[in-house]
């Protein structure tokens, strides 16, 4: 038989679904989803940009046709939804009609995948349309780098010092144990870049090491 972990009282749960939503915007392979595709590491297709860009909310953008579909006719909105019996921006935009009623119309449907994780995704699009509202001269790109902002320092000043040792985390992000910000005590990568012949050759890419074993949370 095997043994319960036991909780650990210093990270609450919500953690665990931020986490889930931050996998969703690094990784997402297509592989298992594709017909007749041998699915080994050598073949994992990674159709989500390896950076923290929120590419599992904007996909593509409004300009792009395979991504329209997320946006309010005025290009700059993200559609949202109501739940049952709630009021409009409480859920995500979901399919009215067809065989797939009820299916999220979101870039990444694997945020749909349980209330917590959808609802962390309806937030993002709250969170967006707010910005919008209160930058109504900016163009989408300055209004979607203002959200991306605020996402990344939430990552780096709150979930990585919330799941990773204090001691770990500093020698990337000095600005974390010095109390200081991130302009004056700029971090430090630990991972040798790759030359830029190797670079122009592969682009950034995420390595499958990363995206399967380093980085896993187990879902509720």
């Amino acid at each position: 038989m095997s043994q319960s972990k036991p909780s650990n009282p210093a990270v609450s749960a919500g953690f665990t679904y931020l986490g889930q939503f931050l996998d969703h915007d690094l990784t997402f392979d297509k592989s298992a989803l594709m017909e007749g595709v041998d699915i080994s590491p050598a073949t994992l297709v990674q159709s989500r940009s390896p950076s923290l860009d929120l590419d599992s909310l904007y996909g593509n953008g409004p300009a792009d046709p395979g991504s329209a579909m997320f946006y309010e006719a005025d290009g700059l909105h993200l559609k949202t939804g109501a739940a049952q019996g709630g009021l409009p921006g409480t859920d995500l935009p979901r399919q009215t009609g067809g065989a797939s009623v009820g299916e999220a119309i979101i870039p990444d449907p694997r945020n749909d995948e349980n209330r917590i994780v959808a609802q962390l995704h309806a937030a993002m699009l709250r969170f967006h349309n707010r910005v919008c509202d209160l930058m109504p001269d900016a163009s989408f790109d300055e209004i979607r780098n203002q959200v991306r902002w605020h996402y990344q320092w939430v990552v780096v000043n709150d979930y990585l010092p919330t799941i990773i040792q204090a001691d770990v985390l500093a020698p990337v992000f000095p600005h974390l144990g010095a109390g200081t910000s991130v302009i004056k005590d700029r971090p430090t990568p630990t991972i040798r870049l790759l030359t830029e012949e190797a670079h122009s050759r592969h682009g950034f890419f995420m390595p499958v090491e990363f995206s399967v074993a380093a980085y896993r949370y187990g879902h509720s």
